[in-house]
């Protein structure tokens, strides 16, 4: 039972305790030891389920009697002499105090139980956002409680006794929230679960060279989110977070789909290139030719030039310098000669290699071959 702690708090809340002068005990008018009631009432009103003490009895002859009228009202008389009443249910009765002598005329007074009108800790209005969770508390009415909602996927709600809790759910909408106490009364919670800011991604279109990774930002919805790509052999998705990391695996063009906990879905689209081909290596063919020593043939051997744009230059150690020409400055033919000198200078006494390295002065790259020279005739050389 709920308990006004002083009838004075209790008069100063008008939807609890209305308190009215005058009636019942018409004051002292001779008897000294009249039965009394201070403050004097003619009757108050209370809420169901609560308890309030009106008044003070005093004088008279002790102890004191209290009659309620009807089962809507109890009432008793303290030891300090205090009136109290409480609400059993709604309805009005006649609570009488008589003291003991039975002579003296008893005060009555009407005492008028009603149902206080349903109310709730957050009103009748709440904004939540998709998974937040209010707590709520209801007053008024008489309990048990029940509570129910109109639209579970918008919002939930469970508890007991007075006390709530509100869970908001994945779907953006409102939902009616209703409030029954135990005499049918009822009181509704409008709930709105509102979505702050609709799923996007950005970028929209992914671009991206096979072998590499690219990611793409996630915003707004309802977290967690999923990921799915339409075609792995062209594109991978993972997440994490708010991030998805696109793995661009072989060309072509695929589709990478984000969903959110409401079933929103926004897509992005994929496009994976192949790498451009490295430019073949520059190369010189055949490898090694072998001149003779002269006159003896052959005196001189052409090289072909494979994969370059030119122009090009030669090179060679300086040490034989004296015994093979190699084309001079820069050339453009996809093709050279390397002739064996003659004269003294030229003389070899045993086989003998020489590099020549030809360079492509477009790209930078660079090719060798071995010329072999055949050693001369001991007699000949000096």
């Amino acid at each position: 039972m709920k308990k006004l702690l002083a009838f004075l708090a209790a008069c100063a809340t008008s939807l609890l305790v209305s308190c009215g002068g005058g009636g019942g005990y018409a004051g002292d008018t001779g008897t000294s030891n009249a039965l009394r009631m201070t403050p004097l009432l003619s009757g108050v009103t209370i809420p169901v389920d609560w308890s309030a003490d009106v008044a003070t009895i005093s004088q008279g002859v002790k102890p004191y009697y209290v009659l309620s009228s009807s089962g809507a009202v109890g009432a008793r008389i303290l030891d300090d002499g205090t009136l109290r009443v409480w609400g059993n249910a709604p309805g009005t009765s006649e609570v009488s105090v008589q003291d003991s002598s039975l002579s003296q005329t008893s005060i009555t007074m009407t005492v008028t139980v009603k149902v206080a009108d349903l109310a709730s800790s957050i009103g009748t209005t709440l904004t939540l956002a998709p998974r937040q969770s209010q707590s709520f508390t209801i007053y008024g009415g008489k309990g048990p409680y029940t509570v129910t909602t109109n639209n579970p996927s918008t919002a939930t709600v469970s508890g007991s006794g007075d006390t709530f809790t509100i869970t908001a759910g994945t779907a953006a909408g409102t939902a009616s929230i209703l409030v029954t106490d135990a005499y049918g009364s009822t009181l509704t919670i409008q709930v709105t679960n509102q979505v702050a800011q609709a799923l996007s991604v950005s970028p929209a279109e992914l671009t991206g060279l096979a072998g590499t990774n690219g990611a793409v930002s996630v915003s707004g919805g309802v977290a967690p989110y999923t990921v799915l790509a339409s075609n792995p052999s062209i594109a991978t998705a993972s997440l994490s977070g708010t991030v998805v990391t696109v793995g661009f695996v072989a060309e072509g063009a695929g589709t990478i789909t984000v969903t959110d906990t409401t079933g929103a879905v926004v897509s992005v689209a994929v496009t994976v290139t192949a790498p451009a081909a490295a430019p073949a290596s520059l190369s010189a063919v055949p490898p090694t030719q072998t001149l003779g020593n002269p006159p003896a043939s052959p005196a001189s051997v052409t090289y072909t030039l494979v994969n370059g744009t030119g122009p090009y230059y030669a090179t060679m150690p300086a040490s034989a310098l004296s015994l093979i020409s190699i084309p001079a400055g820069t050339f453009t033919a996809t093709s050279f000669a390397v002739t064996r000198l003659t004269g003294a200078s030229a003389c070899v006494a045993t086989d003998t290699t020489v590099p020549v390295t030809v360079v492509d002065a477009a790209s930078g790259q660079s090719a060798t071959v071995n010329v072999l020279l055949k050693r001369d005739v001991t007699s000949t050389c000096p």
